[in-house]
């Protein structure tokens, strides 16, 4: 519904513009705008839609945003229409344009307002009709700056204007009040109901695509589970190495022995000849210790996607239920917070926990550069191969918490680990804080000069690194 040119005499005759001064004006949305006026001690809102299926202008009370950022057309118009007063606002005949004189200083403009369906627009010109800007730059009508428009002085406007060979009378709207008041209230509830339904059509593949994130995430949980279930297997192969430690020397690769878990059944354990009998031992009880946390953990990851589920199935049966529309808006806005924090928080490169301690690993001169200038700050450590080109290794500080020496030597064979010195198994890394890096000046990207380092001889232990792969396997596979 638009308003026919009956209707639109009869909201200016009752709102009587002439006098008011224009305080400030608002464009919340491209098709709205707004302007606020004072007159006679008496505060209004002006509302122009130029929307094709709800053309009309009328007072509102209702509340809009008002955009950090404003529009081309509302900046044009704060800044050449705001603080004047208007000095005439009429329409031309019949021909629902909106004609409304104002003056500022010694200066007079015109605001033209069509309300055409199909063509509707807002222009500015002065008392020549030079255009000095408009809503929606339309070349083609010269509706554009430097363009002419003044409707007055055309001939053919029932050629353009195909509602003219109609007649129109003023529509009985529901409600109570002015007729103004009536035509605010019937398009609030038509714009209400149009919103609440984009509302729910936008929520509707939120947490359709929200289930099928967690619908997937806890059915690769459950198989996970299913690997980790039989983790008492590996500490009883531990126990079957180390009641045969007398049977194996460095070297072997196989161990046949009775399983005495299992009636005695002869098995193989595989076993790895750079390792002893015991530390072959150890790698077992190692594995049982890291899958059995791992075990805790997916527990926990189980718990929260079947909570999340549950949420997301509650909040669609709220969709078709909820007539509010602010529940809708807070909980579009809570799913758009949550989007974005995910984001953020996304680190490059890899990732593994030490202790409390977070390290971090740049595989290229890119994610090097990135993980300096983003993600570390002074106070935390830098460790890098000394004689080895090789990837730059940091390890954040916590507060109030110096760095144990365990945590250094996991960053130190990191370091070595991945540079081309793992190959020799052994060598220097130095390492300093973030604040003692110099960036080269016209360097690659990424490229820094340590000082005030120190130095730490590695020798590479695989067996660390593969404790640290395996207790940070969550933060390898998302990169967080």
């Amino acid at each position: 519904m638009i308003l026919n040119w009956k209707e639109i005499n009869l909201v200016l005759e009752e709102l009587d513009l002439e006098g008011s001064l224009i305080q400030q004006v608002y464009q919340p949305e491209h098709q709205i705008i707004l302007f606020e006026l004072y007159k006679s001690g008496n505060q209004s809102t002006l509302l122009f839609s130029l929307s094709p299926s709800s053309c009309r202008i009328h007072t509102t009370k209702r509340k809009y945003s008002n955009p950090k950022k404003p529009q081309r057309f509302v900046s044009f118009l704060r800044a050449h229409i705001r603080g004047s007063r208007i000095c005439g606002a009429y329409q031309l005949e019949d021909n629902r344009i909106i004609k409304i004189k104002v003056k500022k200083g010694d200066k007079f403009l015109i605001i033209w307002a069509r309300l055409w369906g199909g063509a509707a627009n807002m222009i500015v010109t002065d008392e020549q009709g030079k255009v000095l800007d408009a809503c929606y730059r339309r070349p083609g009508r010269d509706e554009i700056s430097r363009g002419h428009y003044n409707p007055e002085q055309e001939n053919n406007r029932k050629k353009e204007d195909p509602y003219k060979s109609r007649e129109y009378t003023v529509r009985d709207l529901p409600g109570t009040g002015t007729f103004n008041e009536k035509v605010e209230a019937y398009f609030h509830e038509k714009e209400d109901i149009n919103h609440k339904q984009k509302l729910i059509q936008s929520l509707t593949l939120i947490l359709k695509e929200k289930e099928n994130f967690f619908s997937t995430a806890l059915e690769k949980t459950e198989k996970q589970k299913d690997d980790y279930i039989n983790s008492q297997r590996y500490k009883e192969l531990g126990d079957l190495l180390m009641s045969s430690l007398h049977d194996l020397k460095k070297g072997d690769r196989w161990l046949s022995v009775k399983d005495f878990y299992n009636n005695n059944k002869k098995i193989e354990i595989e076993l790895n000849p750079n390792l002893s009998p015991r530390e072959n031992a150890e790698i077992y009880y190692e594995k049982y210790k890291n899958a059995k946390s791992g075990l805790t953990r997916l527990e926990k990851n189980e718990q929260y996607y079947r909570r999340s589920l549950k949420e997301i199935k509650n909040r669609q049966r709220l969709l078709h239920t909820s007539t509010d529309i602010a529940t809708l808006i807070t909980l579009k806005k809570a799913y758009q917070r949550k989007n974005t924090q995910k984001t953020v928080a996304r680190i490059p490169g890899l990732q593994f926990r030490s202790k409390d301690f977070l390290i971090m690993i740049g595989r290229t001169a890119l994610e090097n550069d990135l993980l300096l200038r983003k993600y570390v700050h002074g106070n935390d450590y830098w460790f890098h191969s000394r004689d080895y080109p090789g990837s730059y290794v940091f390890v954040k500080v916590v507060r109030e918490k110096s760095v144990p020496l365990q945590v250094m030597l996991d960053a130190g064979n990191l370091a070595l680990f991945y540079s081309k010195g793992k190959e020799s198994g052994q060598g220097d890394v130095f390492y300093t804080q973030v604040k003692y890096l110099r960036r080269v000046k016209n360097g690659k990207k990424g490229k820094v000069i340590p000082t005030q380092e120190k130095n730490l001889y590695i020798v590479l232990d695989l067996k660390r690194i593969e404790n640290l792969k395996n207790s940070s396997g969550d933060l390898l596979n998302s990169g967080t």
